[in-house]
């Protein structure tokens, strides 16, 4: 079974917040501080990244 059915509800437009329904602020993250793990972690990826990229072009 592709789709669980329990857990597959279609929505419709009645459903959706519209308007009055959706509030007014919405908490966001404005700073993300830095750190070695973090930029560990992304400098691995961009790696990995640019290897794979390289290996399709040969």
């Amino acid at each position: 079974m592709d789709v669980d059915p329990e857990e597959y509800t279609p929505i419709t437009l009645d459903e959706l917040p519209i308007g009055e329904d959706i509030p007014n602020e919405i908490e966001s993250i404005d700073i993300v501080e830095a750190s070695d793990e973090w930029s560990q972690w992304r400098d691995d990826l961009a790696g990995e990244m640019f290897d794979n990229w390289m290996s399709k072009r040969t």
